[in-house]
């Protein structure tokens, strides 16, 4: 627990899937480096600052703080990966959605052909129907009168006085 607080203080991401014994290292380092800091500080207050004692807890306090610091550089590098990743995975997902409002274009074109196509036809059907209609009255009157003509044609020829011409 404490070296995930440690993390979260120094305001370091990590993943705890891949980096966590990394980062855990890193927060064992930044401890090393808060001891040496804290023995400096305590020799200092001691009043041995240019003891051997001093320059011991110097050089470890150096080591952990180098230590600590490529180990933060290793995880900036990750997270730097990982942010990259996210971009990616970001425009991947703008072109997803790219792509998506290209197939709803698609579908959106093509669906106002069909109607398009639908209204000319029903257009065309409409007009068949009133030519047909036209057709059948048409159709009716000439019947009317090659009925009302054959009828006369036979009376002609059946009476006497409508006689073929010569």
């Amino acid at each position: 627990m404490k070296a995930n607080e440690l993390l979260k203080n120094k305001r370091t991401t990590i993943k705890l899937t891949g980096d966590f014994s990394r980062g855990q290292r890193m927060a064992e380092l930044f401890a090393e480096m808060e001891d040496a800091k804290a023995t400096l500080d305590a020799i200092v207050a001691a009043g041995e600052h240019g003891s051997e004692k001093y320059h011991e807890a110097l050089k470890a306090f150096k080591v952990a703080k180098a230590e600590h610091a490529k180990c933060r550089d290793a995880l900036s590098d990750n997270h730097y990966d990982a942010t990259m990743t996210k971009s990616r995975m970001e425009m991947t997902n703008f072109g997803c959605a790219q792509l998506e409002r290209m197939a709803m274009t698609d579908i959106e074109t093509r669906y106002s052909q069909l109607a398009q196509r639908m209204k000319d036809d029903e257009a065309r059907i409409a007009n068949a129907k009133e030519r047909i209609a036209q057709a059948k009255a048409e159709m009716k009157k000439l019947t009317k009168a090659y009925n009302k003509h054959a009828a006369n044609k036979a009376t002609c020829e059946d009476s006497s006085h409508c006689l073929p011409r010569r």
